[in-house]
């Protein structure tokens, strides 16, 4: 069972076009916020612009979810390639009508609407990630609280290890599918980062000819780390 936080930063208001606003965080630290109501879209991004924060539909986004949600965990690791709908309906079928969060290292919020279109969800949102102090901001962290479906886009996964391994969001994240039994789903570069070991190709990489003839090679085994 999912019980939700219920503190949430100032956010702007504005009865239509799109307002922009600065408010301060937990910590102190100043985000900036753009609601952009034209378009059904609620934009939040972090000072020095270390996060991008996009959900759809705004007036739900700016509002707390106060039901308790009766999640269920799993993983979903996709391989890459297009996008499997199946899997995105099994991980909204196990957040209870909750919040879906989509987690990238760059990109778009492209991933919205598709996501959305499949209904049971109250809100899709996507949080690009783009540095490490991301990584150990409160409204990052509450945006992690307050999903009940996590899925990592693709990308490159070195930089999801350099963004994300030894931060508060890392244990957030943690807590997510160990205690509070969200399901976390990923593709390609998302997937990758899910298991024990990461092969993250910071430090070389080998094609399939050389990995089948060596498995141990150095290019293969260097860029191999533990899990997030």
């Amino acid at each position: 069972r999912h019980v939700r936080p219920t503190s949430r930063p100032q956010k702007s208001s504005s009865g239509g076009g799109v307002s922009t606003s600065t408010a301060s965080s937990t910590n102190g630290s100043k985000i900036n916020v753009s609601d952009k109501q034209e378009n059904g879209v609620f934009h939040e991004s972090g000072n020095d612009g270390i996060f991008d924060y996009y959900c759809i539909p705004s007036h739900e986004c700016k509002r707390p979810d106060e039901d308790t949600r009766n999640t269920m965990g799993g993983t979903v690791l996709m391989g890459g390639g297009s996008d499997v709908d199946a899997a995105f309906k099994w991980q909204l079928s196990r957040s209870d009508g909750g919040d879906f969060l989509v987690l990238r290292e760059s990109g778009t919020d492209a991933y919205n609407e598709y996501i959305k279109a499949f209904g049971g969800a109250r809100t899709v949102a996507t949080l690009i990630l783009n540095s490490r102090d991301a990584a150990n901001d409160p409204s990052v962290l509450r945006y992690v609280q307050e999903a009940e479906a996590i899925f990592f886009a693709g990308g490159d996964q070195s930089k999801y290890i350099d963004r994300i391994a030894g931060t508060a969001l890392e244990a957030e994240l943690e807590a997510s599918r160990a205690v509070r039994n969200v399901s976390i789903g990923g593709t390609s570069a998302g997937c990758a980062i899910q298991g024990d070991y990461i092969y993250t190709g910071q430090y070389g990489s080998a094609i399939s000819s050389e990995a089948l003839e060596d498995p141990y090679d150095e290019n293969i085994n260097g860029s191999i780390v533990p899990k997030m």
